[in-house]
């Protein structure tokens, strides 16, 4: 496709009347988008201000950033926000600045709501995605087995690395608890740092995937516990990667994610929130006092 680089920040679209009547902007059918500001590859000619029917700009947003959600929403470069959380929090505020800057220039923002499947177990190779805000379920287990919680995601966290690094396809499920933002890294992108400083790149992604591990082996470390109050109390300080944040996960969710009945998550957490450790509300536990349930969760070992 040949034409001059561009990246679509804003669009206008316009729709036929089936009179057959058109706007200043459309047309003489269906829809048409009008090119405000552009960074992708469009059609030669195509400049800003001039009207590009829909369908064109689709083709150019699937062929240039690939993503689930196609259908509807538009992948923007990331916003000032973004760049806030992610540079102050998780993986990527350790790594250099220029490389932090190259993940920028070739992520793209995407809002997923609450029930929103990012991918599932099984799918096709897929790139990485950072957490700007809202909470994300990571899930394990074959579709015949049905899904099971493996933990919940939050802010500054990233997941999805495993495709770069094994050219397999996925092998977790991942999917929106809450309304969220995430800076999507597509593979095609990922591939094309790799290519300018192979080693560096590998290195700095293997580092996502060692942090994932590490939650893997804290979680079954904790399960070993007899005591299910202590494995209750584990996962909280698991999950509780964003102090002061509420961490969106139900009673039935909390029990699934350290060995126990639905029962005992609700009795414990009353027993927490009475010695102030916790407070909750729908669908949602907040930790008062980390330090307190740590030692709660070390002097029952």
């Amino acid at each position: 496709m040949a034409g001059s680089p561009f990246f679509i920040a804003a669009f206008q679209i316009s729709r036929t009347a089936s009179s057959g009547h058109r706007s200043n902007t459309a047309p003489r059918r269906g829809n048409c988008i009008r090119v405000l500001q552009t960074s992708f590859p469009v059609p030669t000619g195509c400049v800003h201000g001039q009207t590009v029917p829909a369908g064109t700009v689709r083709k150019i947003l699937r062929a240039y950033r690939r993503s689930p959600f196609d259908s509807g929403r538009l992948i923007m470069a990331a916003p000032a926000e973004a760049r806030a959380v992610l540079s102050a929090e998780g993986w990527l505020s350790r790594q250099a600045e220029a490389f932090q800057e190259e993940v920028y220039r070739r992520a793209g923002l995407v809002n997923v709501a609450a029930g929103d499947v990012i991918f599932r177990y099984g799918d096709a190779l897929g790139g990485l995605y950072g957490i700007v805000s809202g909470a994300l379920l990571v899930t394990i287990g074959p579709p015949e087995e049905g899904p099971r919680l493996l933990h919940v995601l939050g802010r500054g966290r990233w997941v999805g690395e495993g495709c770069f690094l094994v050219r397999e396809p996925r092998r977790v499920g991942l999917q929106a608890a809450t309304d969220a933002a995430l800076l999507h890294l597509p593979l095609e992108a990922m591939d094309r740092m790799a290519a300018d400083d192979p080693l560096m790149t590998m290195r700095r992604i293997v580092q996502v995937l060692m942090g994932n591990l590490d939650i893997l082996a804290r979680a079954y470390s904790d399960l070993q516990s007899l005591d299910p109050d202590r494995r209750i109390a584990a996962a909280l300080l698991r999950l509780n990667a964003n102090p002061g944040t509420p961490i969106r996960v139900s009673q039935a969710d909390l029990g699934v994610l350290s060995g126990t009945s639905r029962k005992a998550v609700n009795a414990a957490l009353r027993r927490f929130a009475d010695d102030g450790l916790t407070t909750t509300a729908y669908r949602s536990v907040a930790v008062k006092d980390a330090a307190r349930l740590k030692r709660f969760v070390r002097d029952r070992e």
